[in-house]
């Protein structure tokens, strides 16, 4: 296959996949009244399937035979497959008087078809950034993975229990009776192992790259690791049943293909650091300034219950004051930690340059204010070589010297 041919491939496999998502779309629509009792926000595997989509499809025009978009527009197309699948059987057992033909069918097969989609989507993080397996000692573990998805596969596909969560009527209509107790309880077990040991595996795999990487691959992992992160600080919540929180998760691991993309395609154009040093900034300044706030706010209405016997807004008020105090002066303290703590050199050049901002101020003599400048300079862009030339005050021309040389 040559590079045009796979562009026009995956451009027409990317249409496709439009194409059924908005199918899905539609059928939603056409469906809003039956009752969703699912997890999160109806039709997200469409969602994240054009997400999957668009990123791959640019992946390709770009780098036709890497095989990260490949295997993310795969993943795209059968999720987009699964949420139309969902919306029929859904429409069918809701919303018509009697199931539709094969919807029954349908069902049985959405209870395992999420298996083979998730492990796609863990080959893509095992994949990336090269295309490639960290090393060759990573395919008896990939094999491994994949016989645990087809047991997966094969023990959901005949154990007597509800097939999905929003239609918890429906029993698997193929479940074998004879051992319905030990399918169940393999069922269970089988999903669970699938689903850490596939985690596992992508954040080994993403461990071990780090190790080897170069600078360009490092940027591009913690692209991924970004969004893997703040997908996992949201997991927590995902056991609430509001559909708000849950959609705040879906949302997390919706950034997982748009930091795959980025890091691929774009890297350069985002400075990652300045990214991952903001959230923390602000994540820390967040969790403290909601638990000043709510503590003052309790504190406070204790106090003024005891003392008048009733609650007052006061206490909001003075929260409210307090926090704003609080912000600036607690926002320059995190930074300076989190500078120190994780992005040490950035925070030495922040020293180096706020010593030379005094000593400029302060100095007069220039033999010192050379040095001084010199050795900041030295500090903080650490070059191979450093030359100064000073220019004199007559119109005759300029004198030219080295006042400093680092290296050979």
């Amino acid at each position: 296959m040559t590079a045009r041919t796979a562009r026009r491939l995956i451009v027409a496999v990317w249409a496709l996949t439009m194409i059924v998502f908005l199918v899905d779309i539609v059928a939603i629509i056409a469906g809003r009244e039956a009752t969703y009792q699912g997890w999160g926000v109806r039709g997200y595997p469409a969602l994240v399937g054009a997400m999957y989509g668009t990123v791959g499809l640019i992946i390709v025009r770009q780098r036709p035979f890497h095989l990260v978009g490949w295997l993310a527009m795969l993943a795209a197309f059968l999720s987009t497959v699964q949420t139309g699948l969902f919306e029929f059987a859904l429409y069918a057992f809701e919303l018509v008087s009697e199931p539709l033909p094969g919807a029954l069918f349908v069902a049985w097969f959405l209870n395992w078809y999420w298996v083979p989609v998730v492990f796609i989507v863990i080959v893509v993080v095992l994949y990336f950034p090269d295309g490639r397996l960290p090393s060759r000692r990573w395919r008896p573990l990939l094999a491994i993975q994949m016989v645990l998805v087809m047991f997966t596969v094969g023990v959901r596909m005949v154990a007597l229990a509800p097939l999905d969560s929003s239609l918890p009527y429906l029993i698997n209509p193929y479940g074998q009776a004879w051992a319905a107790d030990a399918l169940v309880a393999l069922r269970n077990a089988s999903s669970a192992l699938f689903l850490l040991l596939a985690t596992a595996t992508a954040l080994g795999g993403l461990v071990v790259r780090w190790q080897r990487a170069s600078i360009i691959e490092r940027q591009q992992i913690k692209w991924l690791l970004y969004a893997m992160v703040l997908a996992m600080l949201t997991l927590p919540a995902a056991v609430s049943n509001s559909q708000l929180i849950q959609a705040v998760t879906q949302f997390a691991l919706a950034m997982v293909p748009v930091a795959i993309g980025i890091a691929i395609v774009r890297y350069r154009l985002y400075d990652i650091d300045l990214i991952i040093r903001r959230t923390a900034v602000y994540l820390i300044i967040t969790v403290t300034l909601a638990a000043t706030y709510f503590g003052v706010v309790v504190v406070l209405q204790q106090v003024l219950r005891a003392l008048t016997g009733q609650e007052s807004p006061l206490a909001i008020v003075a929260s409210t004051l307090a926090i704003a105090v609080l912000f600036t002066p607690l926002r320059r303290r995190v930074q300076t930690m989190v500078d120190r703590r994780f992005y040490r050199r950035k925070y030495d050049a922040t020293q180096a340059l706020s010593r030379f901002a005094a000593t400029a101020r302060d100095e007069v003599d220039l033999e010192r204010l050379t040095a001084a400048l010199l050795q900041t300079v030295d500090e903080t862009m650490q070059p191979d070589r450093l030359y100064l030339w000073l220019g004199r005050d007559d119109p005759d021309g300029l004198r030219s010297g080295v006042a400093r040389q680092n290296g050979p």
